[in-house]
């Protein structure tokens, strides 16, 4: 990110907009572990 990023709530919608570009993308799945998968593949 650009620049700090401090607080939990900032980082929380951080994680949450790059979850939804990715998702729109087509290119991750969110499994609900906090974590992206690439193609859905499992880590």
């Amino acid at each position: 990110a650009a620049g700090r990023v401090t607080g939990v709530v900032s980082q929380q919608a951080i994680a949450e907009a790059v979850r939804a570009a990715h998702a729109a993308a087509g290119t991750t799945e969110d499994t609900g572990d906090g974590r992206a998968d690439k193609a859905g593949v499992a880590p």
